[in-house]
């Protein structure tokens, strides 16, 4: 896929570019790789730790893999930064009651 690709070469070429990496997580995301996809939220992350929506789609990624305990930790990071956001609340509640 060409996005990956470029966004690859960008990453390679500028390891904390936040942004690349951010992107090269929802084209692997997109194209369901999500292992890989973890992968680079997580460098994203390292950047900038208060990335909101890095943290949701880091939250999204684990709970597709069933990976709930985690899902919940990038779910809570996001209701700390960002207590009225309300779609993270809800995802929060359905892993909840997945879990238990």
């Amino acid at each position: 896929e060409p996005a990956i690709e470029a966004l690859s070469r960008a990453v390679r070429i500028e390891p904390e570019y936040e942004e690349a990496q951010a992107n090269l997580g929802v084209a692997l995301t997109r194209a369901r790789r999500f292992e890989d996809a973890i992968a680079h939220y997580h460098e994203a992350l390292a950047v900038n730790p208060d990335n909101v929506m890095v943290l949701i789609n880091l939250g999204n990624a684990y709970a597709t893999l069933s990976r709930f305990n985690e899902a919940v930790m990038c779910y809570e990071q996001v209701l700390r930064l960002d207590p009225g956001n309300k779609s993270t609340q809800q995802r929060l509640e359905v892993i909840r009651k997945l879990k238990w």
